[in-house]
């Protein structure tokens, strides 16, 4: 299981719930990911992890399976769009500079 990304502590199970997904395709990937964005794309906490992960998960496919690259960048630039506007909103800016400070 993966508990660290570029030094980040990973408190998810994100990483290893989307490596499970893999096994069973881009469908599986789908469906993990808009669970995953009902259930925590609100909560700054696991957000950002999410974020990263899929970020890496891009990195990780870009030579040997780039439709899972591709599918990730989407989900990566969805999520991030998602977390970056709902945190703008008046009373969450905390939210948003946790999340772009972790992310950058």
């Amino acid at each position: 299981m993966c508990t660290e990304i570029n030094g980040k502590q990973l408190k998810s199970s994100f990483w290893l719930d989307f490596s499970i997904a893999e096994y069973f395709g881009s469908k599986a990937i789908l469906n993990y990911y808009y669970r995953a964005m009902q259930d925590w794309g609100t909560d700054v906490s696991y957000a950002k992890e999410l974020v990263l992960v899929l970020n890496h998960k891009i990195a990780q496919y870009y030579e040997k399976m780039p439709l899972f690259a591709e599918l990730y960048y989407d989900l990566w630039e969805k999520a991030d769009e998602q977390c970056r506007t709902y945190f703008s909103e008046p009373g969450r800016e905390s939210s948003l500079e946790e999340y772009l400070n972790f992310l950058d």
